[in-house]
């Protein structure tokens, strides 16, 4: 049947009850939205993976984020439902021309390369399911388009963090600090979850409650292959994430140093020394998202050789208020 949605368009549902489509490999609905660009949202993240990954992969540096996400919902499908978590695909004439990924508890992020009319299509497709959405996260004129459909329903939006996308093929020679780079062990869990709640607070990300911390430090504790990681001077002095990975390369985030143990040289050491791990793990290339506002941490990553790629931008949205009409 066809169902009208939030945003006026038009939403065609397959199956019955909000059940899943009987064969996931096939979309789970289609919005038919103005612009020519169609929206495609699948439940199964593998098959979903295998219509985008090429696609984003002709600019893999700029899509790491996309990339590692569809990848790990691939790998670990458990728990996924149409309520929390949306895999829209975006086709002109039938070719893909973005993708855009919600989870629930994150902001929705848009692949490369830019396109705008994606961006509104993708907001449409989200409004018209009803997934609300705490802001948007990818290259510019795509978040702007795509926040515009919220603003129109009677959103706040505002500016969020000013991102930089870098990637790296090589490690420069670079001082090295006292200590070296290990993997974090579930020894260091106490510590490491204080640390992951300042660094939210310092990076102006969203609050982060103690068992959110706890659970992502868990997660990546438990994980097969180590995903956390510290600089240790007599003790953890600096700590790193690893995860996400796509088809060359892996993301690297989290970087935290106490400021009380700053201006020592160990968040340069340890991405240094953490960067050369993962490469020398056979891959081609480590990618990170920085503030485009901190100089400090900018300087230092180029200077172990991570190269500026793209800038991203991050829109916050905020509900509107009971009552208030949309213009």
């Amino acid at each position: 049947m066809f169902q009208r949605g939030h945003a006026g368009a038009a939403v065609r549902r397959f199956g019955t009850s909000g059940a899943p489509h009987a064969c996931p490999s096939l979309p789970l609905s289609i919005t038919m939205v103005d612009m020519g660009v169609m929206v495609e949202r699948y439940l199964d993240p593998e098959a979903c993976r295998r219509v985008v990954e090429p696609f984003m992969l002709d600019h893999e540096a700029e899509n790491n984020l996309p990339l590692g996400i569809i990848r790990a919902l691939a790998e670990n499908p458990d728990g996924i439902t149409a309520d929390n978590v949306y895999l829209g695909v975006g086709r002109r004439d039938g070719e893909v021309v973005g993708f855009g990924v919600w989870t629930h508890g994150h902001r929705c992020v848009l692949s490369w390369p830019d396109d705008a009319q994606f961006g509104r299509a993708v907001g449409r497709a989200l409004r018209s399911v009803g997934l609300e959405q705490s802001g948007v996260l990818g290259p510019n004129a795509a978040a702007v388009a795509f926040a515009e459909v919220w603003r129109d329903a009677g959103w706040t939006v505002v500016d969020g963090m000013p991102q930089l996308v870098y990637r790296l093929a090589s490690v420069a020679d670079v001082p090295r600090a006292t200590g070296a780079l290990r993997a974090a062990t579930p020894a260091d869990r106490n510590l490491l979850v204080e640390w992951w709640m300042a660094f939210a607070q310092e990076a102006d990300l969203d609050p982060v409650p103690r068992p959110r911390a706890e659970s992502a430090i868990a997660a990546r504790l438990a994980a097969a292959s180590p995903q956390l990681f510290v600089w240790d001077d007599d003790g953890p002095v600096a700590m790193a994430s690893a995860r996400a990975g796509t088809a060359n390369g892996i993301r690297i985030g989290g970087v935290f140093t106490p400021p009380a143990l700053r201006g020592r040289g160990y968040a340069t050491s340890m991405m240094a020394d953490l960067s050369s791990r993962l490469l020398a793990e056979g891959r081609r290339f480590c990618f990170l998202f920085t503030d485009a506002r901190n100089p400090t941490s900018n300087a230092m990553y180029q200077r172990i050789g991570y190269e500026l790629v793209a800038p991203i931008t991050e829109l916050r949205f905020t509900r509107p208020v009971a009552g208030a009409s949309a213009r």
